[in-house]
């Protein structure tokens, strides 16, 4: 078994050596799955509107790299600029549009 981080683990699950976009990763779900996936190894990229300093900070604890990526993906263009860099291995959707409309 291989650690990563601080989950013990089968190889064969290990995230080491790959880059994972997290969007919405600032609070709830998407944080709490950035620092998951930094403990299995990934490099963490941190996407979200609001301040990415509390997810990064807690990424780099676990010794695992945190790009930060702040920006809105409804914005046109900001999708693509996100896949024109380097290789991204998987994509964890965590960011959502919350809409209160009056009945």
């Amino acid at each position: 078994m291989e650690t990563t981080g601080t989950l013990p683990l089968p190889a064969a699950m290990s995230l080491q050596g790959r880059r994972v976009l997290v969007t919405g990763a600032a609070n709830g779900i998407g944080r709490a799955t950035a620092i998951v996936l930094a403990q299995l190894g990934a490099e963490v990229i941190a996407n979200d509107l609001m301040s990415l300093d509390g997810v990064r900070a807690d990424v780099e604890r676990l010794q695992a790299n945190c790009i930060e990526a702040p920006g809105d993906l409804t914005t046109e263009g900001f999708i693509a600029s996100l896949f024109a860099g380097d290789r991204i291995h998987a994509v964890a959707q965590c960011g959502g549009i919350i809409s209160c409309k009056p009945w």
